[in-house]
């Protein structure tokens, strides 16, 4: 920003100036950190620089280094600065960062996903500054100094691959010395009212303003009440936000303010259930990790992360488990506009033990938690993962001190639930636990991450539909299968940087390696070419979804599950239900009929029959929002030329979610082929609808699409199977896109 831009903004009365020193950089590599024997931050030698932009990782112009880098750049400012409180803000910087500006050393920075800020008040000049970051990629096989391999916070990077350099914004902030550190809301629909804590650097008035809304009050720094009698709730389906101005008054002026938005709603846990504003939800999560082509830290753009929650939403999940590290602010920003709950995690998922390991755990916990809690969207802090995982030592890594992590959530934000640790302890088999909102005691419950194959035979429905423990709550935080991407295709949108940026290398590596077995094993036989195997591969993810997620529905004691993933991530290539690219999978289409919130589910011990075999089916309801009243249920056998068998129609009373619609027995007929069982609840019911307001109104529903299941009957063969049924699972190359 030129200096004559600045002053004719500050002459203008802002309360604070926000100058982003984003754009062109020039990034100097240090392989024998000599930098700062060389006074670098003072006179830079920048012959032999790349010129990059900010934000990025470096990987895009260094793609292979690992070690120390320093960045530089030059900025003008005017003289209206003095007298004023000056700081320079970064949003991320990976991993370690020391800051000058003008050669004086402002202070340094550990951690490579939040957000810091740093005093520029006594080294800022009129006129040119030069600003130079030191960053410490320590993700070498060696690490640096004392950042050694598995001791630091480094999310899933050594099972992916690194990154570093500023790859979150830059912004020099100038405001008044009197100003506003920092505001925490707490809604509390209950009482009506938000609860506000109000951090000032000097002494003076408050005034809090509900934007767009007649509620204000006044007081000191530190807790201060607003009513608010008149409010919407946030939640998935109505996510209404509000703005909180806080003004800084001294001497019957305001000196600075600051607007903070949030949204009023309540999560938390009871009866075994989860609760949002006062009613239980069921919990229908996927799993993410912040992964991305080419960009790898970040979305490259607001559409790439705003269109990958929106295939979240619009495939019916309700909540969304940011993965082992916190997710780019926009994300969260996103998430309460959008109306996804989140569930976040800091950076320590496997951390080995170190003499650093407990600063360095609570400094992520606690940037994590200050950085975010205002969101409406973020209702889970997590903790911990798998901790077992950690050289499967019992007591080893982070899990001395999962108890000491959790406090220091709860003192930093008492609104919220803290989980210590994800699927539990796999050495010692010690449970999950959980603090309720405004409470400190553990409380164990059950949190499972299960993992089984395809296709999905009776023992794997069974499986699912009855496990967990009676009395706690249950939440199944990780259950999914893969599917491959189409890797040829994947590759080739890197285009002319698919040889050289890392992730595109990794995934050519992979492709190459797959396609020597597919060969090796003659594979073309059966698929006829591998983008038929992958297509294949894909097919068979999406069957998983469904008798998976079928069986865990029907399943009363599960209150939540949490599918993994959204996204293909690094090593994990064939895990989504999105590419890496955020192009939706087959699975897709499964997972917006599996989620609906009212929906049949059949339930069939066979699918493979032999002819006129009878079979017995139970029916059951899924119906989330406890709909109520009596609609008309139409059953129906379809054969192999589409013709109908056998039908039924009754009117049925609609039971409460996972309960009987109908049972009985149905049989297929003489000819083979694949057989069809079709339930519809045909007519619109008038119910009671209970929303998140708490409000209960009458709803016309409109009619439920019908729920299918695929069977295929054969001719029996005594030296295969005596005429038995075969194993469970659709017919071979039948898709069941009608799914409901």
């Amino acid at each position: 920003m030129a200096a004559a831009e600045w002053d004719s903004r500050l002459n203008k009365g802002w309360a604070k100036l926000n100058v982003s020193l984003d754009g062109d950089w020039t990034l100097v590599l240090d392989p024998d950190d000599q930098g700062v024997a060389g006074r670098w931050f003072q006179e830079p030698d920048l012959r032999d620089g790349i010129q990059v932009r900010v934000p990025a990782v470096w990987d895009l112009w260094a793609p292979d280094y690992d070690g120390v880098g320093w960045y530089f750049r030059r900025f003008e400012a005017g003289a209206e600065f003095r007298g004023h409180y000056a700081e320079l803000r970064f949003e991320a910087v990976d991993y370690y960062a020391e800051v000058w500006l003008n050669g004086e050393r402002l202070g340094d920075h550990e951690g490579g996903y939040t957000p810091f800020a740093l005093d520029a008040s006594g080294a800022l000049r009129e006129g040119d500054n030069l600003l130079a970051v030191r960053v410490i990629d320590p993700d070498g096989p060696l690490g640096f100094g004392d950042f050694h391999p598995g001791e630091f916070p480094s999310s899933k990077q050594s099972g992916y691959w690194s990154f570093a350099g500023i790859w979150g914004g830059v912004s020099l902030i100038i405001k008044p010395v009197a100003h506003i550190r920092d505001v925490f809301i707490e809604p509390d629909i209950r009482r009506k009212r938000i609860a506000i804590t109000v951090d000032a650097s000097e002494p003076g008035d408050i005034r809090a303003t509900i934007e767009g809304t007649p509620f204000s009050t006044e007081g000191k720094p530190g807790r201060i009440a607003v009513e608010f009698p008149e409010h919407e709730l946030w939640s998935p389906d109505t996510p209404n936000l509000y703005t909180l101005k806080c003004e800084l008054i001294q001497d019957g002026q305001t000196v600075h303010e600051t607007s903070t938005r949030f949204g009023m709603r309540e999560f938390s846990v009871k009866e075994n259930r989860f609760y949002l504003n006062n009613h239980p939800i069921f919990i229908k999560g996927v799993l993410h990790q912040p992964d991305y082509a080419r960009s790898l830290a970040g979305p490259e753009t607001e559409d790439v992360a705003r269109r990958e929650l929106k295939a979240a939403k619009d495939a019916g999940f309700n909540l969304v488990r940011l993965h082992i590290r916190p997710a780019p602010r926009i994300t969260l920003e996103l998430a309460d506009e959008m109306g996804l709950l989140l569930y976040e995690e800091p950076a320590i998922g496997w951390i080995k033990n170190s003499p650093w390991m407990r600063e360095r755990c609570e400094r992520e916990v606690r940037e994590m938690i200050l950085r975010d809690r205002n969101h409406a969207s973020v209702v889970i802090w997590g903790m911990l993962n798998e901790t077992g995982n950690a050289g499967y030592v019992t007591g080893g890594g982070a899990q001395p001190i999962k108890g000491d992590l959790c406090r220091l959530a709860r003192s930093l934000d008492p609104s919220r639930l803290i989980i210590d640790d994800s699927g539990g302890v796999n050495a010692s088999r010690e449970p999950s636990r959980l603090m309720r909102p405004y409470h400190e005691e553990f409380e164990a419950y059950d949190d499972l991450h299960i993992y089984q194959r395809a296709p999905v035979d009776r023992d794997i429905e069974l499986y699912y539909a009855h496990n967990g423990q009676p009395n706690l709550l249950y939440f199944l935080s990780e259950i999914g299968f893969g599917g491959m991407e189409d890797l040829v295709n994947v590759i080739g949108h890197y285009g002319e940087q698919r040889r050289r940026l890392k992730d595109a290398r990794f995934l050519q590596a992979m492709l190459d390696a797959m396609l020597r077995g597919y060969e090796e094993r003659s594979l073309d036989r059966v698929f006829g070419s591998f983008s038929n195997f992958t297509a294949a591969a894909r097919e068979l993810q999406s069957d998983a979804a469904r008798y998976q997620l079928d069986a865990c529905r029907a399943n009363p004691k599960l209150a939540a599950y949490c599918y993994t993933q959204l996204c293909d991530s690094g090593h994990e290539f064939c895990a989504g239900v999105l590419d890496r690219w955020r192009r939706p999978k087959p699975v897709m289409d499964t997972l917006r009929q599996v989620n609906r919130r009212m929906r049949p589910i059949i339930h069939l011990p066979r699918t493979n029959l032999v002819p006129r075999e009878e079979v017995p089916v139970t029916v059951t309801l899924i119906n989330e929002d406890h709909i109520e009243g009596r609609a008309d249920l139409s059953l129906q056998v379809v054969g192999p030329t589409n013709q109908v068998l056998w039908k039924k129609k009754r009117g049925a009373k609609i039971p409460r979610s996972g309960k009987e619609l109908w049972t009985g027995t149905i049989s297929a007929s003489g000819s083979p082929g694949t057989h069809t069982f079709v339930v519809r609840l045909l007519q619109g019911v008038t119910s009671a609808r209970v929303r998140a307001g708490g409000t209960v109104q009458p709803e016309r529903q409109p009619p439920r699409p019908p729920a299918h299941v695929y069977g295929q009957v054969r001719r029996p063969d005594p030296d295969r199977d005596g005429g038995r049924a075969g194993a469970r699972g659709p017919a071979a190359g039948q898709h069941d896109p009608g799914l409901s």
